[in-house]
């Protein structure tokens, strides 16, 4: 999977986006019951009724109203400012939501890329500490030899045991870049194998262009 499908799977099931999303949706229903406030009501209440009469030779009267009433009680001052309040709370809302999908989808590909330069340093840790292992091992049989000294095979070792080291911590950051990505995206992504393909325009657009469609959006 390259980065545009790890940030498409993290714009898709985010967890985090959603609520924002949701919080965006619940500032459009806002203002919808504020824009009610200007419309008609209409009330249908229906009731029944049984009275126990002694004196009538129909001691049982029923009956069922079915009162009909329309009303309308609009506050101008007041409604048009709500409904203004509701539409810049919308506005606003949704500058938040592009805000935090930018910052996701930033985060998804920055974590996408450590985890590859992660792994990519995992495996070139792997061959140094090879090479070193070999290295220790003709250092000991030089010293058996009585070319070298004690010392030669202690810094080949402690080279050694630096790389060890440094490979741990390689793979410690995969392990950690994976669970992050995974994190973000909602999606497993433990063992999905990753690559850096990406797609770039041949020619950038017109900075200036991009700017006032940053501004108008």
């Amino acid at each position: 999977i390259d980065v545009t499908g790890s940030m498409a799977l993290a714009n898709v099931g985010s967890e985090a986006l959603a609520i924002e999303g949701e919080t965006y949706l619940q500032s459009i229903i806002d203002r919808r019951r504020a824009a009610a406030t200007f419309l008609p009501t209409l009330s249908l209440a229906p009731s029944y009724t049984w009275t126990d009469d002694p004196g009538s030779t129909n001691r049982d009267s029923k009956g069922i109203n079915t009162p009909l009433e329309l009303g309308m009680a609009v506050n101008p001052v007041r409604d048009v400012a709500v409904l203004r309040s509701s539409s810049a709370t919308i506005e606003e809302r949704r500058a938040l939501l592009l805000d935090f999908q930018d910052t996701l989808l930033l985060d998804v590909a920055r974590t996408h890329y450590n985890v590859i330069l992660a792994e990519r340093a995992v495996v070139v840790l792997e061959n140094s500490l090879r090479v070193q292992e070999e290295r220790v091992n003709d250092a000991k049989v030089r010293l058996d030899a009585g070319l070298i000294g004690p010392l030669d095979v202690s810094l080949s070792e402690a080279q050694a045991a630096q790389t060890s080291a440094g490979l741990i911590q390689a793979r410690t950051r995969v392990l950690t870049g994976r669970s992050v990505l995974g994190f973000l995206t909602a999606a497993p992504m433990a063992d999905r194998p990753l690559n850096d393909s990406l797609s770039v325009p041949s020619q950038a657009q017109d900075l200036d262009a991009l700017l006032a469609e940053a501004e108008s959006r």
